[in-house]
């Protein structure tokens, strides 16, 4: 498969995908409330959302108290759906379409997310500069809170949770595509792919960048087990197939 950009991916599919996206309860109940929580009291801060997406998680950041809140992606018509909503449609979350490792304008913000976006890398060198991007709208005591397929259980064959994720090869070497299928309304199949580094290639790429990080699993909140079930939850502690990092400045 070419290797193609997150916004040819993701224009065609926009619509299906954020439809989907907003019932499902791995995100829904679990990964996004982990992700919210670990941000924190985000009280007068400002904050750049990076693979910002349908909005989704922008307007929670707003919520949670951010002073001001920017949303980027590369995708057009997932900015346009973003604007639409509540928030982007008031003016008060400001959305632009940018490709991160091309970013023209720095800026310095307390905070900057990336939830399901470095993992868009297709080589060294574009994480690298993606990371770079990172480290220049960051302040010195700022932070940088991600979400990435875990380098150590990347793979997810179970159509459960919304998304399976599969390779070439039973574990995938360094760069290789990682093939994401997910269906929508109608029993719609929506497709993207995703590239594996290794946890290494990460670390790299952020100090070269003048970024350390750490490591959190990610553990859905007790809610979720009793909304759901705890057999749904069990295969995922088991081989949680994302991480969130967490990363600051030198």
């Amino acid at each position: 498969m070419a290797r193609s950009a997150p916004q040819a991916e993701y224009d065609p599919i926009a619509e299906r995908y954020a439809a989907a996206n907003a019932g499902r309860p791995l995100f829904g109940e679990g990964i996004y409330p982990f992700f919210l929580s670990a941000l924190g009291d985000l009280t007068g801060q400002a904050v750049l959302d990076l693979g910002c997406g349908d909005g989704e998680i922008t307007e929670k950041i707003l919520e949670y108290g951010a002073r001001s809140v920017r949303g980027i992606d590369a995708a057009p018509e997932m900015i346009r759906i973003a604007r639409r909503r509540e928030y982007g449609a008031s003016g008060r979350i400001e959305y632009e379409v940018g490709k991160v490792g091309e970013l023209k304008e720095p800026g310095r913000h307390d905070l900057v997310t990336g939830a399901f976006l470095l993992h868009y890398a297709a080589t060294k060198d574009e994480l690298c500069r993606m990371c770079g991007d990172i480290a220049a709208r960051l302040n010195p005591q700022g932070r940088f809170v991600g979400i990435i397929n875990n380098p150590g259980h990347p793979l997810n064959p179970d159509p459960r949770y919304g998304n399976t994720i599969r390779a070439v090869r039973e574990f995938p070497l360094e760069g290789d595509t990682l093939f994401v299928e997910g269906r929508g309304g109608n029993n719609e199949v929506f497709q993207f792919v995703n590239y594996y580094w290794k946890k290494e290639t990460y670390e790299w790429a952020l100090l070269e960048n003048g970024l350390t990080c750490r490591w959190k699993s990610i553990i859905p909140p007790r809610a979720a087990f009793e909304k759901t079930g705890e057999a749904f939850w069990r295969p995922f502690l088991e081989r949680p197939f994302f991480i969130m990092m967490e990363c600051k400045p030198c």
